[in-house]
C-alpha cells in the first residue's frame, strides 16, 4: 500500500484580520518622518498603503507595520 502525502498551503495562511495592527482609515505616523500624518488606505501582503492626511495629490506610500506608529494626537486630526 502506497501512502501519498499532500501539502495544503492554505493551512499556513493566517487570516488578514488577525495579523494587521491598523485598520483602513486609521491615522498613523511613519517612524522616519513623524511630522507627516498618514491615513491607511489598504493593507495587502503585510504592507500598509497610506496617503498623507491633508495632501490628496501626494502619492500613495507603502510601509511595513514596524515602520509605523500610532498617532497619539487624535484631537488635532479631527479638526
Amino acid at each position: 500500500m502506497k501512502v501519498m502525502l499532500t501539502y495544503n498551503p492554505l493551512k499556513y495562511i493566517r487570516a488578514e484580520t488577525a495579523e494587521n495592527k491598523y485598520k483602513v482609515g486609521d491615522v498613523v505616523i511613519a517612524n522616519a518622518d513623524p511630522t507627516k500624518k498618514l491615513v491607511i488606505q489598504r493593507y495587502s501582503d503585510r504592507v500598509y498603503y497610506c496617503k498623507v492626511q491633508r495632501d490628496p495629490e501626494a502619492k500613495e506610500l507603502a510601509y511595513f507595520e514596524m515602520e509605523l506608529a500610532q498617532n497619539n494626537n487624535k484631537e488635532a486630526d479631527k479638526k
